[in-house]
């Protein structure tokens, strides 16, 4: 708790681990158990670039202001990148299989692989295999501090992730 970061590191929790990191005073990044992820920073809050890049596991990011003018805000894993100005979203890389799945929360995400781009709206996700992309609607609900991701899960063939949000 209260530990500085510098651009560069590395995050990575266990089985039972769990991160919350806040950026700027108003990005919550929370690594998920069994997550592993990069830090990349340049310039200020005011006019920068934050970069998650996610080499496995799942992150939930929640911005809680648009971003100033000339700033951006990346997820990146390694066959996909999704840029957001101010919105709730979470990401899930399953490296194995080499898929990205984005569930969007609140406002919009562009996700990218290859030479395709879409954007993802609230109550959608977006599943990335190789470079294809597919949209699809998901039962994903939230309140203020819970992401239930049901759906997602069951047409995975997984156990019920629930991701919360710290206030």
């Amino acid at each position: 708790e209260g530990m500085n970061l510098k651009s560069e590191d590395m995050i990575t929790t266990g089985v039972d681990g769990v991160a919350e990191l806040l950026a700027d005073e108003d990005k919550v990044i929370v690594a998920q158990p069994n997550t592993c992820f990069a830090i990349k920073s340049k310039g200020n809050q005011d006019k920068g670039k934050l970069q998650i890049e996610l080499q496995y596991g799942a992150t939930v990011v929640d911005i809680a202001n648009k971003l100033p003018d000339g700033s951006e805000f990346e997820v990146t894993t390694p066959n996909a990148s999704m840029s957001v100005r101010g919105t709730t979203f979470s990401v899930r890389y399953d490296a194995p299989d080499n898929v990205t799945i984005v569930i969007t929360n609140d406002g919009v995400v562009e996700v990218t692989a290859g030479d395709q781009s879409v954007m993802v709206n609230a109550g959608e996700m977006a599943i990335v295999e190789d470079d294809t992309i597919t949209v699809e609607k998901t039962f994903a609900y939230t309140n203020k501090t819970m992401f239930e991701v049901t759906v997602l899960e069951e047409n995975r063939g997984s156990d019920l992730q629930v991701y919360e949000l710290v206030d």
